[in-house]
């Protein structure tokens, strides 16, 4: 449960990083990769969490 969370919590925090450095430097692909990588991995940490959930 508890790496599960923190899991979802690096995912939001790699997400919302990508997105700031986008906002403020600009449209590069570095920063589009780091807020697809953040969004992907919170995308699959939750659809463990409930996959998990209904086993």
């Amino acid at each position: 449960m508890i790496r599960n969370l923190i899991s979802i919590i690096s995912c939001l925090l790699l997400f919302f990083s990508g997105m700031y450095n986008i906002i403020t430097h600009g449209f590069t692909f570095p920063f589009l990769i780091l807020s697809l990588g953040g969004l992907i991995g919170l995308i699959g940490s939750l659809f463990y969490k409930v996959k998990k959930k209904e086993a």
